[in-house]
């Protein structure tokens, strides 16, 4: 195995993959039915760089470390023709749902006519007839 092809191997892409394809295949190896060093192996091979987890899914199979080792040391790799593009899932984004719910916009201050009702001496303004008219505060 060269060292390119290892570095592909720790990608998370083909991590996800690989967990999906185990998934798939109950989690046993599909020759010894082996639950223990579970690989995903590729069937068959582009003749052109492909990387590993752009292979559809009918192209790998579950095995265990011991049937993946026999079957390298018994079979040669196939090689085939590569199609126009190789089959990849293609993910679905999800929509963001906007609720219709209104936003808590929070405290701004007091309003204009608060802000001009307030005086901070013993005088207050009050509105009287649409004009704001200083008034002295009582003393008690």
């Amino acid at each position: 195995m060269n060292n390119g092809y290892s570095e592909l191997l720790k990608n998370r892409k083909w991590k996800t993959k690989r967990k999906r394809i185990i998934f798939r295949d109950g989690d046993k190896c599909t020759v010894c039915g082996n639950k223990e060093n579970l690989c995903a192996h590729h069937t068959y091979y582009y003749k052109i760089k492909v990387k590993p987890w752009d292979y559809p899914d009918d192209a790998l199979i579950t095995l265990c470390e011991k049937c993946h080792n026999e079957w390298h040391t018994h079979n040669k790799n196939v090689h085939i023709d590569n199609p126009d593009k190789p089959r990849v899932k293609k993910r679905i984004k999800k929509k963001r749902v906007k609720s219709k719910k209104k936003r808590n916009v929070g405290y701004k201050g007091p309003s204009l006519a608060r802000t001009q009702e307030r005086s901070y001496t013993n005088k207050y303004r009050k509105k009287i007839n649409g004009e704001w008219v200083v008034i002295e505060k009582h003393k008690d």
